[in-house]
Formats: C-alpha cells, sequence, structure tokens
C-alpha cells in the first residue's frame, strides 16, 4: 500500500493559475503586458502538463513543469516554483526515479521553510515520507511523516493530521509491524469520521484490509476491503473503486481462491480502462498474471505479464517494468515452468533498474528471487550469496516480513545441501520473526519449512506434528491454497513411515482442494504424489496411471520440471514391473528436459537412474560406469563451488550411493577385464570422496570436544569411503589368488 498524498496534480495547478490571474490586477499597462504573456504560457503549461500526467505520460509531464519552473525563478514566484517541484516529484515518483522525486520535494521543502508556509512545509514532509516509503526506507519515512504529523497538530490540520497516522500506518506496515500499523489506521479512522472525509475513511478501511491480510486474516481483510469500495462507489471514485478491487483479487488470491481474483482483477481493470488510467492498467495486467500463475496457467501468467510490460515501457515506468521481470511477474513464472536460466536474465535486468532508482526493498526481492533461480539450477553456493545478499538489505531497512522469508529461503537452500542442523536453525529465526510480528500465514510456512527439514533427517514423527500446526493455521485463517499443500507434505510422510494408504487419504484431500481452486500445479503434483503412493503399495498399474495424470497436466500448463519428474517417476515404474526398455525410453525424456532448461539437479538424477537401471537390470556395467561418472561430474561442481569444506561433506553425504555404483560397476569391471584401468577408476573415485576438512576432523577428535561432535556428524560419510576402499582391496585380492 502506498502514502496518502498531501497533494492533487490538478489542485496544485488550479492554486498556480489563481495566483497568477491575481498578479494581473493593479500592473501597469507594460507590466501587465509581461505578466499577460507569461501567464498565458504558464497557461498553455499547466494545461499541457495536466494532460500529460492525466494519461501517464510522466516524461512529457515533467518537461512542461521544468518549463514551468524555469518562468517561475525568473519573475520570482517563490511560492508557486515550490509548487511545481512539489508536482516534479510527485511526476518522478511516479516514474519510479524516487532519488530524483527527493530532490524535487527537498527545493520544495527549502523554500515552503524560506517563505515560513507551515502547512506547505507539512505536504513536503508528507511527499518525502513517500517517496522513502517507495524507496523501501521505512525508517526515513516515519521519521518525515512524524515531521508532518508535529506540524498539522501545531496548525490544527485534523484532516492533514489523520493522512499522518495514516502514512505512519503504511510505514509501520512496511516495516512487517502489522498490529502498530492497524493502531495508526484506527487513530486516522476516528479522524476522518469525524472531519467527514469518506475518502480518507475509505482509504483506512483499504490499509486495515491490507494490514489484516498480512496477518492472515484473511477474512477480516475481506471486510474492510468491501466496506472501502462500498465507500468509493457512493462517492463516484471510479479509481478508488478500482484500487478495492484489486485489494479484494489480492485477498482472495491470499486465500487460493484464485477464480474469484481473477474476477476482481477483470473489475479492477475495465475501471482502469475506462478513465484511461493506463499505470493502473499496466498493475491489473500484473495482478492477472499472478492469479493464472497462482492456479498453475504459467502460460496464460506469462501473457499478462508481456501486456503490463509493454505499457510499463511505453509510460516509462521504470519500477512498474522491472516489476514485470521480477518478484511478482516474468522471472517467477519462467522459474515454475523449469526456465530457471531465462528467469536469472530477467532477475538480472529488474536487478539494474531497482539499483539505479535506488530501490532497496524491490533490491532486496531481485536477491532473493535470483537466490531461488539459481538453486532451481543446482548452484546452491550462488544461491546462498544471494540469500545472504538479500538478508543484509532487510536486516539494514527493517523489513521484518522479507527478512523472514530471507532466513527460509536460506534454510531451504542448506536443506538442499543436506545440512538439515543449518537448515533448521534458519527455519527457526524465520519462525521467531513470523511469531513476533503475527504473520500467521509466514508462520504456516516455517512450520512446513521445518518439516521438510526433519522429514530429510528421518525424523517423521516430527515432520508431521509440524505439518499438523501448519495445516491448523491454514484451517484458521481459511487459506485453501496452502491447506492443500500441507495435506501433500503429511501424504509424503505417512508414505515414509510406511503407512500408505493414509498417505493416499492425504494426498486426495490435496487433489479435492486442488481441483475445487482450480489449482492445476496443484492437482498435478497430488498425481504424482497419489503415483508414489500405490507403487510403493505395489499396484504400479495404479500409479503409472498418476503419473500419467500428472504428466498431461504438466504439459497443458508448461511446467517443464513437472514434466522432467513425471517422466522420471514413470521410468521407475516401468523399471519396477521389469520393462526397462520403456524405463530407459522415460529417463532419456527426462534427462532432455533436464538439459533444455539447466536442471542440473534434475540432470544428475536422471544419470543416476540410467547407472542403477544398467548395473541392477541389465548388467551393463560400461554404461553404468559412464552414467555414474556424468552424475558424479555434476556433484563434485557443486561442491567445488561450496566454500565451505564441512559443507561439502553434508552434500556429499547425500550423494554417496552414486559414488557405491561407479565403484561397483569398475570392480564388476576389472574382474572381468583383468584390465588395471578399471582398478585405477575405482580408486580415483574413492579420492574424490575425501577431503582435508575431513581427514582434520578424524586427526583431530581425540583433543577436541567440538570437533568430535563434528566428527560424529560426518562419521557415516567416512564409514561408507571405508566400505568403499574395503571392496576394492577384496576385489584386488581376489583376482590375485586367482
Amino acid at each position: 500500500m502506498s502514502g496518502m498524498q498531501e497533494d492533487d496534480q490538478t489542485l496544485i495547478m488550479s492554486e498556480i493559475k489563481m495566483g497568477i490571474f491575481d498578479k494581473l490586477f493593479g500592473k501597469k499597462e507594460n507590466e501587465e503586458k509581461k505578466v499577460n504573456s507569461d501567464a498565458k504560457k504558464i497557461n498553455y503549461l499547466i494545461n499541457a502538463f495536466t494532460k500529460a500526467f492525466a494519461n501517464s505520460q510522466f516524461g512529457e509531464a515533467i518537461k512542461h513543469l521544468e518549463e514551468l519552473v524555469q518562468i517561475f525563478k525568473e519573475i520570482g514566484d517563490r511560492k508557486n516554483e515550490s509548487k511545481c517541484y512539489t508536482s516534479l516529484g510527485i511526476a518522478y515518483r511516479n516514474l519510479g526515479d524516487f532519488n530524483k522525486a527527493i530532490q524535487c520535494h527537498e527545493k520544495s521543502l527549502e523554500i515552503f521553510k524560506d517563505v515560513g508556509d507551515r502547512a506547505g512545509e507539512s505536504k513536503c514532509y508528507t511527499n518525502l515520507g513517500n517517496a522513502y516509503l517507495s524507496l523501501g526506507d521505512f525508517n526515513k519515512a516515519i521519521q518525515c511523516h512524524e515531521n508532518s504529523l508535529e506540524i498539522n497538530k501545531y496548525i490544527g490540520d485534523r484532516a492533514g493530521e489523520s493522512k499522518c497516522y495514516t502514512n505512519l500506518g503504511v510505514a509501520y506496515h512496511g516495516l512487517g509491524d502489522f498490529r502498530k500499523a492497524i493502531e495508526l489506521y484506527e487513530k486516522s479512522l476516528e479522524i476522518f469520521k469525524d472531519v467527514g472525509d469518506r475518502v480518507g475513511e475509505s482509504k483506512c478501511y483499504q490499509g486495515l484490509g491490507v494490514a489484516y491480510r498480512n496477518l492472515g486474516d484473511f477474512k477480516k481483510a475481506i471486510q474492510y476491503h468491501e466496506k472501502s469500495l462500498e465507500i468509493f462507489k457512493d462517492v463516484g471514485d471510479r479509481a478508488g473503486e478500482s484500487a478495492c478491487y484489486t485489494k479484494l483479487g489480492a485477498a482472495y488470491r491470499s486465500l487460493g481462491y484464485f477464480k474469484k481474483a481473477i474476477k476482481y482483477h477483470e473489475g479492477s481493470l475495465e475501471i482502469a480502462k475506462d478513465i484511461g488510467d493506463m499505470a493502473g492498467e499496466s498493475k491489473c495486467y500484473m495482478n492477472l498474471g499472478n492469479a493464472y500463475q497462482g492456479l498453475g496457467d504459467f502460460s496464460k501468467a506469462i501473457q499478462y505479464y508481456e501486456n503490463s510490460l509493454k505499457i510499463a515501457k511505453d509510460i516509462g515506468d521504470r519500477v512498474g517494468e522491472s516489476k514485470c521481470y521480477t518478484n511478482l511477474g516474468l522471472g517467477v513464472a519462467y522459474s515454475s515452468l523449469g526456465d530457471f536460466r531465462k528467469a536469472i536474465g530477467l532477475y538480472e535486468n529488474s536487478l539494474e533498474i531497482f539499483k539505479d532508482v535506488g530501490d532497496r526493498a524491490d533490491e532486496s526481492k531481485c536477491y532473493m528471487n535470483l537466490g531461488n533461480a539459481y538453486q532451481g539450477l543446482g548452484d546452491f553456493n550462488k544461491a546462498i550469496q544471494y540469500h545472504k545478499m538479500s538478508l543484509k538489505i532487510n536486516k539494514d531497512i527493517g523489513d521484518r516480513v522479507i527478512e523472514s522469508a530471507g532466513y527460509g529461503n536460506l534454510g531451504l537452500a542448506y536443506d538442499s545441501l543436506g545440512d538439515f542442523d543449518k537448515a533448521i536453525k534458519y527455519h527457526e529465526d524465520s519462525l521467531e520473526i513470523a511469531q513476533e510480528i503475527g504473520d500467521k500465514a509466514g508462520e504456516a510456512k516455517c512450520y512446513t519449512n521445518l518439516g521438510i527439514a526433519y522429514q530429510s533427517l528421518g525424523d517423521f514423527d516430527k515432520a508431521i506434528k509440524l505439518y499438523n500446526g501448519s495445516l491448523e493455521i491454514a484451517k484458521a485463517i481459511g487459506d485453501k491454497s496452502w491447506e492443500s499443500a500441507c495435506y501433500g507434505n503429511l501424504g509424503l510422510a505417512h508414505q515414509s513411515l510406511g503407512e500408505f494408504n493414509k498417505a493416499i487419504k492425504y494426498h486426495e484431500d490435496y487433489l479435492e482442494i486442488a481441483k475445487a481452486i482450480g489449482n492445476k500445479s496443484g492437482e498435478a503434483k497430488c498425481y504424482g504424489g497419489l503415483g508414489i503412493a500405490y507403487q510403493s503399495l505395489g499396484d504400479f498399474d495404479k500409479a503409472i496411471k498418476r503419473y500419467k495424470d500428472s504428466l498431461e497436466i504438466a504439459k497443458a500448463i508448461g511446467d517443464k520440471t513437472m514434466e522432467a519428474i513425471c517422466y522420471t517417476n514413470l521410468g521407475i515404474a516401468y523399471r519396477s514391473l521389469g520393462d526397462f526398455n520403456k524405463a530407459i525410453k522415460f529417463y532419456e525424456d527426462s534427462l532432455k528436459i533436464a538439459k533444455a532448461i539447466g536442471d542440473k539437479t534434475v540432470e544428475s538424477g536422471c544419470y543416476t537412474n540410467f547407472a542403477v537401471i544398467y548395473y541392477h537390470n541389465k548388467q551393463d556395467y560400461q554404461k553404468s560406469l559412464d552414467y555414474a561418472r556424468k552424475s558424479i561430474k555434476i556433484t563434485e561442481q557443486v561442491r567445488e563451488s561450496l566454500i565451505e569444506e564441512e559443507l561439502s561433506l553434508t552434500f556429499l553425504k547425500t550423494k554417496i550411493g552414486v559414488y557405491d555404483l561407479a565403484i561397483n560397476s569398475s570392480i564388476n569391471l576389472y574382474k572381468e577385464t583383468n584390465k588395471e584401468s578399471y582398478l585405477k577408476d575405482a580408486l580415483e573415485i574413492i579420492e574424490r570422496t575425501k577431503s582435508r576438512e575431513l581427514m582434520k576432523i578424524i586427526k583431530a577428535k581425540k583433543k577436541d570436544p567440538e570437533a568430535e561432535k563434528e566428527y560424529h556428524e560426518l562419521k557415516g560419510v567416512e564409514i561408507k569411503i571405508g566400505e568403499l576402499e574395503a571392496k576394492i582391496k577384496s576385489a584386488v585380492e581376489g583376482k590375485r589368488s586367482v
């Protein structure tokens, strides 16, 4: 939510016009001619500016304002010069050039202070506060709005005082202090009701709605947005009405009711087109893209984001353009489709713009998204670096909501690397913040992330407890989308416990909600989960049917990562049925996609699956070795990129199976051919599993308790390496005895 502006552009220009025509009276004839000439030019520029601004042609509007500033400087009209700087600041803010906006508002403030206009001074602080809000510098914004509040109280401007409370609410909202924001919106609301300002009252309801949405109380949020909508309809404020539809759409999106959200966003779009609000139209396309993305219809989402991007470029809205590329736009859509490289390119475009305009809050979101994209590519080191960069900015600017999300993302990255203790620590940090700020939806996500980490550790009972905690919150706040995801996680956890019928029940609950809310992506995941459960029960025909259902949806919505996973699952099912050629064909389909989208994790998994089938089922040890080597090569690339060697070891622990396959294949080939080269292969693979850090820990284990602890954590890796070395030794001795 943006702050309430103190200045309406049309009103500012009307005041300037009145001031100029007042000067015509009492002038001598020659002076009158000069003033009349200036007045005509000023009148022309004001009309041209007003038209350009109304059409969202902010670059054109700025040109006219700069001419006006020059005229007022020449004629020594400081007050109107100051008003033009105010308008310039607002125009630059609309263009997304917040630093230039701040410069203009500071010039305006300087003049108002010089001429002793306290009301004008207060408005300048408000506009400065709003510019800092746009930059994500919430503490500076609070300082400016408090300065404005102090002046409004001093001069007795109750309406101005009320706007200050609203703007302070927006700033505290940005800091993630939703309860303080609500307190300020309620103070503001009380005054607006007293002074009979219905539009102000409506904006307070909007603020309250957004705050309750962020607290996860979506039903209360919807009630406030409906109150706001009712007032805007009564007073005939179509722009306000459009904003209410947008916020109602966002609230229903949060609840997982994407079709209802689309209806509201379409209502908003219709009004934006009717009133010629191009900037608003661009935002509507963005929101429609978000809703279709929630439905899993990524192709349609991209179409809407591209519509939004085109308008943002046309009107010169750099921030709008950047948002199309990034966190709520094309980047996320392409990530969802598994095209991480394209997503990274878009995030980098976006990052460049946010750095240029000095928007630190959105710069942080870009780093977060880059981290997620690199994680999707299996480049965990880069992912961690970007998540840490994002976290640093969030701590600097005091954005606790995104700080919490940052810890969550770091937790997921360490989870992927197999460092579950570190993952749990980050998820607990994330949870602590979510609980402190009262973010119920965020709290639910933390419980889920912790559940995933404990499940990876094999503590399925703890994972189930955490998933149930997440589910309880999802039900309480009415978030159907998250509720369905919880059922999916519970299904996977019960599956890990061997409780397959229970798992099927949870996957069916997930499927029922996914179908009801139109979540195609979720539906595809449900079928995948059901397939795994039926396969575990030995019902391969049912498993294959479910995998094919999942595949059909993945293809329809263009989700390449999901499609690759479906092919892998089908391959595993056909291998279990003994149809090895069909299994290989599906693995090839999966590998082809993984290479195309640059997903190293899936690619490595495909090579491992090939190695398994050629070793165990085809007894083609050469092919098994070749594929295992390809998988190991990717694992080694990831390990080499990791700065912390201990982290490299925890990652190795999750991948040790493929090293085992490669060594066994080499040993069998050595036995078959008597070629020493295969023995060298096996020894070389063993050397790759070792590291200086592991050796150092083993040597220090008796001297240092901390080293002892680390040793026990990594002992599994050492034991496995020992077993592999013993296999090679046994193979050599066996060959010699022959």
